[in-house]
């Protein structure tokens, strides 16, 4: 399993999205990863953040991004 992710929340995702982003935070925890969590509220916001994580090579797999569309 992979261990080092980047999850990207938006924090008007709606009711759900608090709960759920930590759910998966603590899911993620249990099963021995690492998780570092960043809020966008726009999504150039979030796609340069998604970018830096992806180039930084920190990170196994692409970035976790619970985001809400209009």
């Amino acid at each position: 399993m992979r261990r080092r992710f980047f999850l990207i929340a938006n924090p008007g995702a709606g009711v759900a999205g608090v709960p759920l982003v930590e759910e998966v935070m603590r899911e993620l925890a249990s099963r021995g990863a690492t998780v570092e969590r960043t809020t966008a509220a726009s999504l150039k916001i979030a796609t340069h953040a998604a970018r830096e994580a992806a180039e930084s090579g920190r990170y196994e797999g692409n970035p976790i991004a619970f985001w809400k569309f209009a």
